[in-house]
């Protein structure tokens, strides 16, 4: 696929509304099928949704991978984090390191989890932590990064969601000049 697939004037919308996410995609996706651009909306959608599931985990680090794990379901998270040696403890919180997934499971299988995981050669497993009930903790372990003293974010998950969820509108809104 190419940009040039899913640019056109015919995809404009200048006043896209809709009540969710979903609904915004679905119109897109509709749109998209309508001008042969896809060759099936709801096949397309389904896709670009489970990839929107995926991709917050994949960038911007792991205390941001976690935190955005916790908004679906408001289960939280208490986990302890090692930095790479010397590096500082922000790195370890929000650097992206290639080849890292976050795979959270119940009790009951994490064995099951380690098997799968050691099956493979290259590959290994650490447990980090324990979800909660609404809670979200991360800790950088004390004496590994460069600073020497750990680190911890801890919040509730709703504080978490909100401040994440409008962080954009914030940003975008009018600012208001006075001279």
């Amino acid at each position: 696929m190419t940009l040039g697939q899913f640019t056109g004037s015919q995809l404009l919308v200048p006043q896209l509304e809709c009540a969710t996410k979903e609904t915004a995609l679905l119109e897109l996706s509709k749109r998209l099928a309508d001008a042969d651009h896809v060759d099936n909306a709801d096949a397309f959608l389904r896709a670009v949704l489970d990839y929107d599931a995926l991709a917050p985990a994949v960038f911007d680090g792991v205390a941001v991978a976690l935190a955005r794990g916790t908004f679906g379901s408001s289960v939280g998270v208490n986990v302890e984090i090692a930095s790479v040696a010397d590096a500082p403890k922000v790195t370890a919180l929000f650097g992206e390191v290639g080849g890292i997934v976050i795979v959270t499971c119940a009790q009951g299988l994490v064995e099951r989890v380690e098997e799968i995981v050691f099956s493979y050669e290259d590959l290994n497993v650490s447990k980090i932590g324990e979800t909660t009930n609404g809670t979200f903790r991360v800790k950088v372990a004390d004496n590994v990064a460069a600073e020497r003293a750990g680190a911890v974010i801890e919040c509730s998950v709703s504080d978490l969601r909100s401040v994440y969820s409008t962080a954009l509108e914030t940003k975008l809104a009018p600012e208001e000049v006075v001279a």
